[in-house]
């Protein structure tokens, strides 16, 4: 079920996207642009405005989103330098590992498999999550070697992730209402954020050579599957989460490696095709690990 409601759709659209690819000559890197001008903007601003965030974890929540996020970037980093990478492979890994795919992905597994009371709890998780992709990992991707930290935080403000989730976030505390004749475009422009994101991995995807596909691919995907639950597991227990709850965030942060890691790499041009392997790799992998992650939680 898991399967054919969630996982094969996914690889349908990126299937259409490589078909696109390798049949035709179609800018990839103008394609990436839009996604991360418009669409993704448009996806994030919807996601926060309109998001149920209505529960009595919501703090416990956002704390576990932070730290699972900052140990899964240090563990990221130890990789590299242990592996001596170069900076930009570093760069993708801290990408790939650190970034899940709490949204697109794990949306209709957590709906799927706790239910409505379960879909609350892992919105807040998802929300959380954007913020840390639109800082953290804008930071990651545009850092590099002998540029002062600055630099890269000057980054984070140039891109339009932060300003969609920031005004979104103060129209909910002030309980503003965005116009109908915007909101309709709005929804309009995000709802097709989703599919582009999907194409534009096909098309990162046609670009790979499968055959020459690298180790590091492989080393940087197993990291993601195997130590995100390891670290959620432990996380959840220090935390104190109830357990309905930390089954919930367990399988969450299980996920395979997020596309705005690759929709990000294709941005700063940090090795697009190896960020769109570790993708692909993560989610083909994930049938099974989240597969065992969701009957042990349950």
């Amino acid at each position: 079920m898991l399967f054919f409601d969630v996982t094969l759709p996914v690889f349908l659209v990126a299937g259409i996207g490589y078909a696109a690819g390798r049949l035709s000559s179609l800018d990839i890197r103008s394609i990436g642009s839009l996604v991360f001008v418009v669409f993704g903007p448009a996806l994030i601003f919807r996601s926060v405005y309109t998001a149920n965030l209505a529960s009595d974890h919501a703090g416990r929540i956002i704390l576990f989103v932070a730290l699972l996020h900052i140990a899964l970037f240090v563990a990221a980093r130890v990789l590299a330098r242990l592996r001596s990478w170069d900076e930009d492979t570093a760069a993708v890994a801290g990408l790939a590992v650190t970034l899940g795919n709490y949204g697109t992905y794990a949306l209709p597994v957590i709906l799927f498999a706790f239910g409505e009371a379960g879909l609350d709890h892992a919105v807040i998780f998802f929300v959380s999550s954007v913020l840390i992709q639109a800082t953290l990992g804008v930071g990651v991707a545009a850092w590099r070697r002998g540029q002062p930290p600055w630099r890269a935080l000057g980054s984070i403000f140039r891109v339009p992730w932060v300003y969609a989730f920031l005004v979104a976030f103060v129209m909910r505390l002030a309980g503003w209402q965005l116009p109908e004749a915007l909101l309709r475009p709005m929804e309009l422009v995000a709802a097709g954020a989703i599919p582009m994101q999907l194409l534009l991995l096909g098309m990162e995807l046609s670009r790979l050579n499968l055959r020459a596909m690298q180790w590091k691919t492989l080393e940087i995907s197993l990291v993601r599957v195997l130590l995100a639950p390891a670290v959620a597991i432990a996380l959840s227990a220090a935390i104190g989460l109830i357990p309905a709850v930390a089954a919930i965030v367990i399988v969450q942060a299980s996920m395979p490696s997020a596309i705005n890691s690759m929709i990000l790499a294709v941005r700063y041009e940090r090795r697009p095709e190896l960020a769109a392997g570790v993708v692909l790799v993560t989610t083909v992998l994930s049938l099974g690990t989240l597969t065992l992650v969701l009957v042990l939680a349950r």
